[in-house]
């Protein structure tokens, strides 16, 4: 919440503008792309956190499927899970990195 007390919001504030409009119009183009990376990070964090909890409560699925594997000397079904976890990540960071790049330069064209 750093960007709450920038100058430009001080000023639409002393201009009369309220809280809504402040927020709608002045902060969040300014915070989209943050707002996508962090976003972009925060889910595959939440993944490995399913990782945890399959293997805790024993649920099947597939990090419990991954763990099997490490277990049983199944390494290339190891290997296809780290591949798709990371494809999945290298997607989701690239798709965040374009869409934030592409909010900057909509937010510099106005």
């Amino acid at each position: 919440m750093t960007e709450m007390g920038r100058p430009y919001l001080r000023t639409a504030k002393a201009k009369g503008l309220s809280e809504f409009q402040i927020v709608r119009k002045h902060l969040l183009p300014n915070i989209y792309s943050k707002m996508i990376n962090a976003l972009a990070v925060s889910i595959p964090m939440g993944i490995s956190s399913i990782a945890l909890v399959e293997y805790i409560y024993n649920y099947n699925g597939m990090f419990n499927l991954m763990f099997a594997s490490i277990y049983n000397y199944n390494f290339p079904i190891l290997h296809a899970g780290a591949l798709y976890i990371g494809v999945f990540t290298f997607i989701l960071m690239t798709f965040s990195n374009s869409f934030a790049k592409f909010m900057d330069k909509l937010q510099a064209a106005k």
